[in-house]
């Protein structure tokens, strides 16, 4: 007997099934459906690590109940024919990003990661792997959702939530110049609630900047989503002390290769670059190339007595500093910087957009649906 719950599968004794012979996590197990026609069983194989599993069922019910349960949390091999590729929308510098629609399911679209790793190294595709543990990890309103993982001999395709309502600074908003204050704290509050959401997971992001943060809806402020994982890790992950990031948003402790207690304060100091460019309109550290902004970067020289910084308000300007502190140890917390008087002083207005929050339920929506359905046979 075979039994799926959470992403553990449970076999059981087919004469005691309360006795659990093993389980296997099906994080990086294999997966193919093999749908058959009417009165013939169909089945679903399962490989890893050499071996292989068939579990097979006469009733389509159940197998498309499986189905659905497992292809969040397996490796599948079907996309070129699940999925119709569209046009491309995007790039890194190791994948591209495509527009995709479901063949089955007419309206469904999703975006397609496709990431070639026949010459990829070895410690990129390690940061492949954590992307894919993390975004699992995680499910919440304002993070892109991951919904299957697909692997070819040549690459790695990574099926995503569609985000069309334009980027931080790209946003399709009639008649929008700039953000002003308001509508800055008013993304900031959204931003650091989302990174507390993510801390209490135990990742941080390392590359928050403004290409990375897309909105759902262009008229609503509070639909912002965050994406791309690429270079997120853990707390103890071999690839926490690696340098990475984008130069002007990187913590300074990355480029000064000295860490400190607590990592997260990484993303406190990315978010706050981020903050300086929303109500600044240009970038904190900015240089004609880029080794001249990663030193800009590094040395963390802040000039608060500049010219943009008197159109800041002192509660705007007092947390900028505290966000952007050189010194990791010193620098504000997400909870600290959420406490901050700037949201309290500030009632978002509405202007040519939805500045007001939604009413959408903050709660972290739970991703574990678990299932104990039964296959009537299975083969090893």
């Amino acid at each position: 007997m075979y039994y799926l719950v959470g992403n553990t599968l449970l076999y059981t004794s087919k004469k005691k099934s309360s006795v659990i012979k093993g389980y296997v996590d099906l994080e990086y197990v294999k997966c193919q459906f093999k749908r058959a026609r009417s009165g013939k069983k169909s089945s679903i194989l399962l490989q890893h690590n050499g071996i292989t599993i068939e579990l097979c069922t006469s009733k389509l019910d159940v197998f498309n109940m499986w189905e659905e349960y497992l292809r969040p949390r397996v490796i599948l091999t079907d996309y070129k024919e699940k999925y119709q590729f569209g046009e491309q929308i995007g790039s890194g510098s190791t994948s591209k990003v495509y527009r995709v629609s479901h063949n089955e399911h007419i309206g469904s679209k999703f975006a397609a990661k496709v990431i070639p790793t026949k010459h990829l190294e070895q410690d990129r595709k390690s940061f492949i792997v954590d992307e894919i543990k993390h975004l699992r990890s995680l499910c919440h309103p304002n993070i892109m959702k991951l919904y299957e993982v697909h692997e070819s001999q040549e690459e790695v395709c990574l099926i995503l939530e569609l985000i069309e309502g334009g980027g931080l600074f790209k946003q399709q908003l009639k008649g929008q110049q700039k953000y002003s204050e308001e509508e800055s704290a008013l993304i900031l509050r959204k931003l650091l609630q989302t990174l507390a959401y993510m801390q209490s997971k135990g990742i941080t992001h390392r590359d928050i900047k403004p290409e990375n943060v897309m909105f759902k809806d262009p008229n609503d402020l509070s639909s912002l989503v965050i994406i791309d994982f690429g270079l997120a890790c853990t707390r103890g992950s071999d690839n926490y002390f690696k340098v990475c990031g984008t130069p002007g948003y990187m913590a300074p402790e990355i480029l000064n290769q000295v860490y400190h207690l607590p990592f997260e304060m990484i993303d406190v100091f990315s978010l706050g670059c981020v903050f300086f460019e929303m109500l600044t309109q240009r970038p904190l550290f900015y240089a004609k190339t880029k080794k001249d902004t990663l030193k800009l970067n590094m040395e963390c020289s802040i000039d608060c007595t500049a010219p943009e910084w008197s159109q800041v308000s002192t509660f705007a300007k007092n947390l900028l500093e505290m966000m952007l502190e050189k010194n990791p140890t010193k620098r504000i917390t997400v909870k600290e910087a959420l406490d901050s008087q700037l949201f309290a002083s500030h009632v978002v207005k509405s202007s040519n957009f939805t500045a007001v929050e939604s009413e959408r339920d903050e709660t972290p929506r739970t991703c574990d649906r678990s299932v104990e359905v039964v296959f009537i046979s299975s083969k090893m």
